[in-house]
């Protein structure tokens, strides 16, 4: 009776590992969404959601990987069984990727500059406490750091791009995207000003010892439209049956999740304006 338990256990359990349905989640570095180093590693927000999702879908093996964004999209491209946990949807992507339901929704970016700076600033934002960013750039007072090779959206880089105010922008040079940035802002060098995400702001000050209180991020005026996020999948048969779980699993729980671990890395005082947002997500991208 032994050796059949023992003639079993060695040629079916192996069979059942061999037929399981194996994801590779693909994640950049690309902190707090994903933060794949340092003594924040995995408590990102989407490396939180993506667990919640990976916890309830007990069917697929799931295994990780690193890689950029451009590489992530060849990788789906070309593999039948890849997925990311947050992936803006566009038309180009769509040709080879699946996109599950929103996810979550995210602020866009905005001008991170310090509180000691905000009074001389105000002038040039409206009401809701959103800045003006071409005429904060029409001003030339102000010089407004920005990562090279970074895109902000359309309307935020041709602000940016405009005749009249590329003097006053400038670009620095960083494989880590904001934080290089955001320390030279923070210490005012060449600098008085920032653009990035929200999340990004209590990310950075905390990596470099500072209080996050000590700095403050204003939505840009002329992009105030909410980014869906989703969890993508390469275009096959594997990747429906993944999106099919994923979504019913993003309605049950998995959307409040999301929410909960990004808006816990939103700086407080920017949480009610973007809840206030979210009342009108029928209005932000799909």
């Amino acid at each position: 009776m032994k050796q059949v338990l023992a003639y079993l256990l060695l040629f079916t359990l192996p069979l059942f590992a061999w037929a399981a349905d194996t994801i590779v989640w693909y994640h950049s570095d690309f902190p707090p969404i994903s933060i794949l180093s340092g003594p924040d590693k995995q408590t990102g927000a989407a490396d939180q959601w993506e667990a919640y999702i990976r916890s309830r879908m007990p069917q697929f093996q799931h295994d990780l990987a690193e890689a950029n964004t451009l590489r992530t999209l060849e990788e789906i491209k070309h593999r039948d069984n890849v997925c990311n946990p947050a992936m803006i949807k566009t038309p180009t992507r769509e040709k080879n990727a699946l996109f599950s339901d929103r996810i979550i929704d995210l602020l866009p970016n905005g001008l991170i500059t310090l509180q000691s700076r905000l009074a001389s600033i105000r002038p040039y934002m409206n009401e809701n406490g959103e800045l003006r960013l071409s005429e904060l750039l029409a001003s030339h007072k102000f010089r407004v750091g920005v990562a090279s090779g970074r895109s902000f959206g359309t309307t935020i880089d041709s602000l940016l791009q405009a005749e009249n105010a590329r003097s006053f922008v400038v670009p620095f040079a960083a494989s880590d995207i904001f934080l290089s940035g955001f320390t030279r802002m923070a210490n005012r060098q060449s600098m008085d000003a920032v653009i990035g995400y929200a999340v990004e702001l209590s990310f950075a000050a905390r990596r470099i010892g500072r209080d996050p209180s000590q700095y403050v991020f204003l939505p840009i005026a002329e992009d105030t439209s909410l980014l869906a996020g989703h969890i993508s999948c390469s275009r096959s048969p594997l990747g429906e049956k993944a999106i099919a779980q994923i979504n019913e699993i993003i309605r049950t729980g998995g959307a409040e999740a999301a929410l909960k671990a990004y808006r816990a890395w939103l700086p407080p005082e920017i949480r009610s304006y973007y809840d206030d947002q979210r009342k009108g997500v029928g209005k932000t991208h799909n």
